[in-house]
């Protein structure tokens, strides 16, 4: 799912960071989304599956419940600051309007705001996954597709009609082509959740690639909007996104259309928050089901919803979105928590370029999981480095604690799991085309 919410983090590179996206595109996307497909070809047969499914098959289900704990740490871990950046843009819409200026002042308003559009998220995902699907389509266009094709307009006519010359900034150095690159990478993760989502048919499979082609587009078109407008010493923060949209609307005499377009990124919020919250958690319910978590996470609903690893879920994002806003110091921890996400995320990868090379041993299979893996592994150390205004040895000391707890337990889980938790209907015979 695209995160619009990263783009700014790279804008004082300028045109130059559109050649990195490419980078990145080449060596993991593009990588990702190839043993993707072998994976739901192999494992999948049509129906939705999970990463606990394809590694769990090609590597034994220990690593394929570590590969999908992974994922849903990842998930819950970053749904936070996906519903801050939703906060930013009701923020922006809110500023429009003179008796709503209060909005977003306040912890408790900032709180009270991330908590509706989140258990709003978790109240549709209890109706079922045909209405969490329909909900994220509808979502995502009005979040994402309408205001990417509105800023690529106002660029147009921004460009073609505008005497302003476009800020200049320096050229990327070897290194910074290297680290961008690197950087970039986060934002490709997650082509393997819609997998979860919908059923891997073959036209689904087809459909894979050009997803992956749409979202290289739209980063490219935000990232050269944003680069075109915004002042070379801008702070790289979320907010940069709506000053860009801002000079934009502003150029082309319709600014009272900023408080719309800012709803509208809510929307893809919301779609994002759909998304994550559904996809890890699905794969959770599938580990359950097969008898290696306790039988409390397989309770359901009368529409088949797992209920109850969503309430688990909900309680970790409600308990880490309380704590980012009332904690008076949150850089170190919102650094930490965000750092750990990303680095756990990129190690489920590396078990997905195991498996499909597992799963086919073929001289593609391995280019896939030597490219992918390589650019995975880079990704990775420069994802957990220390960041600024920390002490070096406090990061890593909290950074390698925590890698070690989170990797360990769904180990230990597995190691402790006993007779009684198994499921009768994982005793069937049917986990290779990837049924429940």
């Amino acid at each position: 799912m695209v995160l619009l919410m990263e783009l700014p983090k790279l804008v004082n590179y300028g045109m130059g960071v559109i050649f990195c996206y490419i980078i990145a595109a080449l060596l993991f996307l593009l990588p990702a989304t190839m043993a993707t497909l072998q994976l739901c070809r192999i494992y999948a047969n049509g129906h939705p599956t999970s990463v606990f499914c394809w590694v769990g098959q090609a590597l034994g289900w220990r690593w394929g419940l570590l590969a999908q704990f992974l994922q849903w740490t990842y998930a819950a871990l970053r749904l936070p600051s996906v519903l801050l950046f939703g906060v930013i843009a009701v923020a922006y819409a809110a500023s429009w309007i003179e008796p709503m200026k209060w909005v977003c002042e306040n912890k408790m308003s900032v709180i009270i705001i991330v908590l509706i559009i989140y258990w709003a998220a978790v109240l549709i995902s209890m109706r079922g996954l045909e209405t969490v699907t329909k909900a994220i389509k509808i979502s995502a266009i009005v979040g994402l597709v309408v205001p990417t094709i509105l800023l690529a307009g106002l660029v147009v006519v921004y460009f073609t009609t505008s005497v302003e010359l476009i800020p200049e900034r320096a050229a990327l150095t070897n290194y910074e082509l290297v680290t961008v690159s690197l950087q970039s990478v986060i934002f490709f993760m997650g082509i393997e959740f819609s997998s979860t989502l919908s059923p891997a048919t073959k036209g689904y499979r087809k459909s894979l690639l050009p997803s992956g082609l749409i979202v290289l587009l739209i980063f490219c078109i935000v990232s050269f909007a944003l680069a075109g407008v915004l002042a070379v010493d801008t702070v790289a923060s979320p907010s940069a996104l709506f000053t860009g949209f801002y000079t934009y609307l502003g150029y082309a005499h319709i600014p009272m259309l900023m408080p719309l377009v800012s709803i509208a990124v809510v929307g893809g919020v919301f779609a994002v928050v759909l998304s994550w919250s559904n996809a890890p958690s699905l794969g959770i319910y599938q580990a359950a089901k097969r008898g290696y978590l306790p039988p409390f996470l397989q309770k359901c609903n009368k529409r088949g919803v797992h209920t109850n690893v969503l309430l688990v879920q909900a309680g970790v994002v409600t308990f880490t979105c309380i704590l980012f806003v009332i904690v008076p110091s949150v850089h170190f921890l919102f650094s930490l928590i965000v750092a750990l996400a990303i680095g756990l995320y990129l190690m489920m990868y590396l078990l997905i370029f195991a498996s499909s090379v597992a799963t086919n041993r073929t001289t593609l299979s391995w280019v896939i999981a030597l490219t992918g893996g390589g650019t995975t592994m880079g990704a990775l150390v420069w994802s957990l480095r220390a960041v600024d205004g920390v002490s070096p040895l406090m990061w890593y000391l909290f950074v390698v604690i925590a890698l070690v707890v989170l990797t360990v337990a769904p180990l230990v889980i597995y190691s402790l799991r006993k007779p009684s938790w198994r499921n009768h209907l994982s005793n069937l015979s049917m986990w290779r085309d990837g049924s429940w």
